[in-house]
């Protein structure tokens, strides 16, 4: 539908746009995706650009839907999927050997995930989400306990979760000699998620029943100690000194914070 000014609504731009991207056929479907690159035209530059890396068989774009593929019916990880690389052409370099790299090309992405999301008239709340997932989509968790739980405490369980559904489009949409040893990385990560959730009751700061601002509104400095106040929120909570509700972290909070005001005057 189009306005007095002859341009698409908004409204009728993101409609269009996610039908496209929920649309299973859409990897195999060359006018859909013609149809893509009329929407957003940034995605034409990956379609071609070759990655010259022994991770890779395909073009930019080819893996983009070759790991589409793969992603389920969550639209913040389709979203994330299809835009989680289209800062490449725009990053890439190639070292002494000819093998290509594309540093940095995660923040990148996610700069252009949330314009272009922007500018298709998603909501606030789905841009973050989805810039947050592309930018840290090639993250290097290593498989150690520390990691997975500072990731988690950073991202919260629900987008950790997808955060882990990425990399195993991202792996599907690669080198296929290299499957089976990503996955196996991937199924690693999942199971120290599993032990941690099944051992402690808050996984996150995103999963605490307030938030940072909440804790300024209460007369936490901001800064450092908010940080370190959430975290020390998800330890009681985990440890089941506290219940994960508002009013009680809440409570807890302001009983640090007058020790903590009360030491201060000492």
């Amino acid at each position: 539908m189009e306005d007095k000014t002859g341009c698409m609504e908004p409204a009728y731009t993101r409609n269009a746009f996610t039908k496209a991207v929920l649309d299973k056929e859409l990897p195999d479907d060359a006018l859909a995706q013609e149809a893509l690159f009329g929407m957003v035209p940034e995605f034409r530059a990956m379609a071609g650009f070759e990655q010259n890396n022994i991770h890779h068989v395909y073009d930019v774009w080819q893996h983009t839907m070759k790991a589409l593929s793969a992603a389920g019916d969550d639209i913040i990880v389709r979203l994330a999927v299809l835009f989680h690389d289209i800062g490449k052409p725009h990053c890439y370099t190639q070292d002494e050997h000819g093998i290509g790299h594309f540093y940095g090309h995660g923040a990148v992405s996610a700069g252009m995930t949330r314009r272009i999301l922007e500018d298709l008239g998603f909501d606030c709340v789905t841009r973050e989400k989805v810039g947050e997932l592309v930018k840290y989509h090639d993250l290097n968790l290593r498989g150690r306990h520390k990691s997975v739980r500072n990731w988690l405490n950073r991202l919260g369980k629900e987008q950790f979760c997808r955060l882990l559904a990425i990399f195993r489009c991202d792996a599907a949409g690669q080198n296929p000699d290299y499957l089976e040893e990503k996955t196996a990385a991937i199924d690693r990560i999942a199971a120290i998620l599993e032990e941690i959730a099944s051992k402690e009751g808050c996984l996150g700061m995103k999963d605490l029943a307030v938030t940072g601002h909440d804790l300024i509104l209460l007369g936490v400095p901001q800064g450092r100690q908010v940080g370190e106040t959430l975290q020390r929120l998800c330890e009681v909570v985990s440890s089941g000194a506290v219940p994960n509700e508002r009013k009680s972290l809440l409570d807890k909070s302001g009983e640090w914070l007058g020790v903590h005001n009360a030491q201060k005057l000492m």
